[in-house]
């Protein structure tokens, strides 16, 4: 899912490369597949209002340095708790 682009609607380098970070380390191995996209939009978002020097330097410097891959991870797993939250207590209620 998180290869899937627009024919007309390509991503930045950045964000292809921090999504497949999140993929390749784990991140949404717990996510329903359905839940993907939807973690994905809003996940560029928070990137770009939250920490938009992590996509600026994956742009500037075409590598992820150790320091950027921790901070990548903390605003990941930031992200996913913010995500996953409110679709978990609507899951437990039905």
């Amino acid at each position: 899912e998180i290869l899937k682009q627009g024919q007309y609607d390509p991503l930045p380098l950045s964000k292809q490369v921090m999504i497949i970070y999140a993929g390749t380390h784990g991140f949404l191995d717990d996510l329903h597949l359905d839940w993907i996209k939807g973690f994905e939009a809003g996940f560029y978002a928070h990137m770009s209002k939250n920490y938009p020097h992590i996509e600026h330097e994956i742009d500037s410097k075409k590598d992820i340095s150790e320091g950027l891959s921790k901070e990548l991870d903390k605003a990941i797993a930031d992200f996913k708790k913010i995500f996953v939250e409110p679709l978990t207590k609507d899951a437990t209620i039905t």
